[in-house]
């Protein structure tokens, strides 16, 4: 069957961004994504064995003090600039938008449409005023306004979302 013929599902919730949403929605999801949350684990175990590293052999301090900088450094960076990519997504005025089908989410955002099947996702996640919807086999993951999920479709997509037991 192909792409083009499945069924859409309807759009249910909408929701304008506003001032220093993008901004929001990222620093309350920024240590709870996965993919950042693996990140941050590497930098600890960078950082234990450089500590380790300077401890067995003090004669590359200076080499390991210079690599101990430059990792924390390359993540603050990192970090500003997906920090500066959610808020540029989400300027004050663009619309957002969820709807829910049969078999289905809809999630529409300023530069894309997608209809990702349940059995893709895994259970949603509140974190703050965001949302995170991750892939199962991917595990990446995306942070959506709270607006756009009331109680009562947060509830429909975590109950169609759960492996069957």
């Amino acid at each position: 069957m192909c792409s083009s013929d499945l069924p859409v599902p309807p759009v249910h919730h909408v929701w304008v961004a506003g001032p220093g949403d993008g901004w929001r929605l990222y620093r309350s999801t920024m240590f709870r994504a996965p993919g950042l949350l693996r990140l941050g684990i590497v930098w600890a175990i960078f950082l234990a064995l450089l500590a380790f590293s300077a401890v067995a052999d003090p004669s590359h301090d200076v080499t390991w003090l210079v690599v101990g900088l430059f990792f924390p450094v390359f993540l603050i960076i990192l970090l500003f600039r997906r920090s500066r990519a959610q808020a540029a997504l989400m300027t004050p005025g663009s619309v957002w938008a969820t709807g829910f089908g049969a078999n289905e989410l809809l999630i529409v955002t300023p530069i894309s449409t997608l209809a990702i099947d349940y059995a893709a996702l895994r259970p949603p996640r509140v974190a703050g005023p965001a949302v995170l919807i991750q892939t199962r086999r991917l595990g990446s993951s995306s942070a959506l306004p709270l607006e756009l999920f009331p109680p009562d479709a947060l509830a429909f997509l975590h109950q169609h979302t759960m492996q069957p037991s």
